[in-house]
């Protein structure tokens, strides 16, 4: 058992965790507090997380943990499009207030693209999740050897960004209405960050970051620096599309992501007084950036219609109050001794 736990420390990233409680604050900031453009960095790094962390799942050989991942992410989908159908409808029923109102149709278009206007829209990103997750299941199932697997993520990589600057991926996915058109064209946004998530498993990068802090971590802050100064650049230039379109979202999410995989947060938890508590705080409030993502449109959305908009300041302090309303919601819900209602929010 204690060998276990050592095990465990070891494999556990507290960077990680506080990243994610970084990125949900963004993602709630860019649909509640009037910061669209800091919070368009939070989907770059769920994305590239999600695939880098489940890689082994994702191209090993194991089918029922392939399942259990597909099933991992397709529940909190389900279960929280019900929960919005469910709660959204009775608002509409005590109180009369028709924008609550949701039918078989904004039901549907939920389950299938995630981007009802009527119900829960952010999750557009767990539907293109849950494709691209199962794309590369496919891809890991038929392609055994790995240097052919790299070369596929590099060639889906290339296609991407060829429709991405082609303008092509725009005219395509342009034309559709807007449930549906966000959900698709962003689908092919976010392969590249797919790819570049298991290509940092297949040659363990992350782990060579880490271990190499002392070097790894100023040589990305100037890196990041670097790029924050050549964003004016035409070969940075954001091409049109669907907000993470073009190589420069791509390169930011990997320095930043490395620049908190790489913090030592886990050795200066180990000097804490009680620093079992506080590290089993970390990865409790870690894990619940899924169920943030999930519950706080809702929040909000309920919050603005008791409140009204918000005027200056407002906008931030309101995002902060969702934030930690939706981060209570969810730590209530997970405990909750039921397996099925925890693995909605965790």
């Amino acid at each position: 058992m204690g060998e276990n736990t050592v095990l465990q420390k070891k494999s556990h990233n507290y960077g990680l965790d506080l990243l994610r409680l970084y990125a949900g604050f963004t993602v709630v900031k860019m649909h509640f507090g009037g910061e669209f453009l800091e919070g368009l960095w939070a989907v770059p790094i769920f994305a590239l997380l999600s695939f880098y962390l489940a890689s082994a799942c994702i191209c090993g050989d194991d089918n029922s943990r392939k399942l259990k991942r597909l099933w991992r992410l397709t529940w909190p989908h389900l279960a929280w499009t019900a929960a919005y159908m469910v709660v959204f409808n009775l608002i509409y029923i005590i109180f009369g207030d028709e924008s609550y109102r949701a039918g078989i149709r904004d039901l549907l278009v939920q389950l299938f693209f995630g981007g009802s206007e009527k119900l829960n829209r952010p999750m557009w990103y767990l539907v293109d999740i849950i494709i691209l997750t199962a794309v590369w299941m496919v891809i890991a199932l038929i392609i055994k050897k790995r240097s052919l697997r790299i070369a596929a993520a590099l060639g889906i990589m290339v296609i991407a960004f060829v429709m991405e600057y082609s303008g092509l991926n725009l005219w395509i996915f342009a034309r559709l209405v807007t449930e549906y058109r966000w959900t698709c064209g962003r689908l092919v946004e976010l392969m590249p960050y797919a790819c570049v998530g298991i290509l940092i498993a297949e040659f363990n990068l992350a782990e060579l970051v880490k271990r190499h802090a002392k070097v790894s971590i100023p040589a990305l802050l100037a890196a990041d620096v670097i790029l924050w100064l050549a964003s004016g650049l035409e070969i940075f230039c954001m091409p049109q599309g669907f907000c993470y379109s073009g190589i420069y979202f791509l390169l930011r999410a990997l320095v930043v992501t490395g620049i908190f995989y790489a913090l030592p947060i886990g050795e200066i938890l180990n000097k804490v007084p009680g620093c079992d508590r506080v590290e089993a705080m970390f990865k409790k409030l870690g894990a619940l950036s899924l169920g943030v993502y999930c519950i706080h449109y809702g929040i909000g959305t309920v919050l603005t219609s008791i409140c009204g908009e918000p005027i200056g300041k407002g906008y931030f302090y309101r995002a902060v109050a969702i934030y930690l309303i939706s981060l209570l919601m969810v730590w209530l819900i997970s405990l909750i001794p039921n397996d099925l209602i925890k693995k909605s929010v965790i």
